[in-house]
């Protein structure tokens, strides 16, 4: 079979169209990026009070490096349909860098891709919900509260986009802190969770006007995700790696391996997807759909959001 036809997935024979549904997908994505990244850069240069604000900045941080992790996405598939001699350059840089073999490389690759993505995904996702709330125009405690939340999701994006890069181009491993045993927490889940997300729930708690916020649904379940967001990802994810001896870590023989399963899916799928995904929503409609109907579509994501946590709890 001729070269080309691997564009066709045939190392998975019966996959052909939901992995090409995939990829002209992940290419519409990359379209976004770069279109985002450069109107960012082309209103930075306006040089205007708006753009050259805080919030401003981290937007651009944390697109540049969901761009960058789209990349290593890219090559991690590249070389999962090719391998790592087409061309040999990749095979000469993964020797290089000191991974023993195609699959540690694709490994490491893999794992700095979704990782950076999903937690990037979320800081953009908080700023932009904080400007919605009214970053620009806060003052007192709020302004200052606000700015102190972004500065941390800014520091957060580039020290974890530091680690990510570099665990693709060497072995380097981020060290774990608080460890005690098999126990301990990942410094750069400490990146990530404390500053990234913990930054966002600082930032929108800042600006979200707790005297007024119960009229306004919408504005409520856009808070109310985020925080839920942070404790089923970071509060519990803390949890689950301080006590690693009896969660196991993956391990299937350990006493508390079918908790650490059911934490491993619900923290992916509803920590860091839904959970982020609904803050955006909850911003769409407050946009764009009128009252009355904003109330109940606020009210019934509250619910359902919780309803989610309990469940995966």
């Amino acid at each position: 079979m001729p070269q080309w036809a691997a564009f066709f997935d045939n190392k998975i024979p019966g996959a052909e169209l939901p992995m090409w549904t995939q990829i002209l997908g992940f290419f519409g994505l990359d379209e976004i990026l770069i279109v985002l990244v450069y109107g960012l850069y082309m209103e930075w240069r306006k040089a205007t009070p708006l753009n050259r604000s805080l919030a401003y900045i981290v937007a651009m941080l944390a697109s540049i490096s969901m761009l960058l992790a789209a990349v290593m996405g890219h090559v991690a598939g590249w070389i999962m349909e090719f391998g790592e001699n087409t061309p040999s350059l990749i095979a000469s840089f993964r020797s290089f860098a000191g991974f023993g073999s195609q699959d540690d490389f694709v490994g490491a690759l893999v794992g700095s891709h979704s990782h950076e993505m999903a937690v990037a995904g979320m800081a953009l996702t908080a700023i932009i919900a904080a400007q919605h709330l009214g970053y620009a125009k806060a003052t007192g405690t709020a302004f200052l509260v606000s700015r102190i939340g972004a500065s941390m999701i800014g520091l957060g994006v580039i020290v974890m986009t530091l680690i990510y890069s570099a665990g693709v181009v060497s072995t380097w491993a981020p060290p774990t802190l608080f460890e005690s045993g098999p126990s301990g927490i990942p410094s750069d889940d400490t990146v990530t969770g404390v500053l990234v997300m913990g930054g966002g729930v600082v930032t929108l708690l800042a600006l979200a006007n707790l005297r007024t916020i119960f009229h306004r649904p919408v504005t409520l379940a856009a808070i109310w995700a985020w925080i839920l967001s942070f404790a089923t990802v970071a509060v519990a994810g803390f949890s689950i790696e301080m006590n690693s001896g009896f969660f196991g870590a993956g391990d299937p023989q350990a006493a508390g391996a079918s908790h650490d399963a059911i934490f491993t899916w619900f923290h992916q799928d509803v920590g860091l997807f839904l959970l982020p995904t609904i803050v955006l929503v909850m911003l769409v409609v407050a946009l764009f759909v009128r009252q009355p109907q904003t109330e109940w579509i606020g009210w019934a994501a509250i619910v359902g959001s919780r309803a989610s946590c309990t469940t995966g709890c």
